[in-house]
């Protein structure tokens, strides 16, 4: 049900002014649970607040999908990613499956890739 939630949510993603989105913790990991969510960052240029910053992504997903999604500016991800302890480890440890400077998308499909 999460990989096919968030193929979903990759293929409409293709249609925003989304940057780069990286897939991490326990689903991306392949150690999904019953309480397993679907955590992603996502890059994207935006003046919003940080609270309404996933407002109109989180449509992108079938209702009811457990996703937790982090929406940060190309700017704040530079600094966040460089100098704090979880967004640096989410950089090193998670995958980016969707960059939009190559246009494309990695599967999200395989066991403890993503």
């Amino acid at each position: 049900m999460l990989d096919a939630a968030l193929q979903r949510f990759l293929s409409g993603v293709v249609s925003t002014d989304v940057e780069q989105v990286i897939h991490f913790g326990s689903h991306a990991a392949g150690s999904v649970n019953s309480s397993s969510d679907i955590d992603l960052i996502v890059i994207r240029p935006t003046s919003l607040p940080f609270v309404h910053r996933a407002d109109d992504l989180v449509d992108l997903f079938p209702p009811g999908t457990p996703v937790d999604l982090l929406v940060y500016t190309p700017e704040e991800w530079s600094h966040l990613s460089a100098n704090r302890g979880f967004h640096k480890q989410a950089r090193e440890e998670g995958r980016v499956i969707y960059d939009a400077r190559r246009r494309g998308r990695a599967s999200v499909a395989e066991p403890g890739g993503a």
